[in-house]
């Protein structure tokens, strides 16, 4: 990338890759919940194996099916925010940290630090809340309020949600790092993540969002 762009340049360029890697992340969860919803649902083929047993074995890949896809989909929002930040040096666009910044009073901002250090700890702590200094494991224990030993997988993460909070979280990041005027963030969620959701994965694709416990 050239860092001879112009500010609207750059915003254009970092808004255009982050919203196909959030597009792609909807889309990803959208998918693997359908699958899940198919293997479910099909009906089971005569067999010599015993019903008790062949429901067992389902039920043990749904649930692993399950925990992946949320953990892959928490990485995927993760690298969002990390390739936009790489893509944003490389462009020579001022510096931002996540940790801080708080006068700058993001909507989302909360929300973005979790995704991290939940990503953080599936990446370095097997999934779960431990009880130590590092930072992301404070966090999530001190600012959200999540019980040590958690696992990410029983935390109901609402990953259409988060999708759509680090999207906006992101869209005005990107106007702050390259001094545009930042587009105005829905005020009503409810609605804003219906919205979204239709604009990301227009009907005609099929895909189904369904949605989840809120947190």
């Amino acid at each position: 990338m050239s860092a001879k762009l112009d500010q609207a340049d750059m915003y254009m360029v970092l808004v255009s890759t982050l919203s196909s890697q959030i597009q792609s992340v909807l889309a990803f969860h959208a998918l693997i919940t359908a699958n899940i919803e198919h293997l479910t649902n099909q009906p089971m083929k005569k067999s010599k194996v015993s019903f008790k047993f062949r429901m067992k074995m389902l039920g043990g890949i749904v649930f692993s099916y399950r925990r992946f896809s949320a953990e892959l989909s928490i990485l995927a929002l993760a690298k969002v925010y990390e390739d936009t930040m790489v893509e944003a040096e490389d462009l020579g666009c001022k510096r931002f940290n996540i940790w801080k910044g708080d006068d700058l009073a993001f909507k989302y901002h909360h929300e973005m630090r979790y995704i991290l250090a939940l990503a953080n700890i599936v990446k370095h702590s097997q999934s779960r809340v431990l009880d130590n200094r590092q930072p992301s494991n404070r966090f999530l224990i001190d600012a959200c309020g999540i019980a040590p030993g958690s696992q990410v997988e029983y935390l109901g993460v609402d990953i259409p949600r988060y999708v759509y909070r680090v999207y906006w979280f992101m869209m005005q990041l990107v106007a702050y790092l390259t001094d545009i005027r930042a587009e105005r963030v829905p005020t009503n969620e409810g609605k804003g993540v219906g919205a979204f959701k239709a604009f990301m994965l227009p009907s005609f694709l099929g895909l189904r969002v369904p949605r989840v416990a809120r947190r």
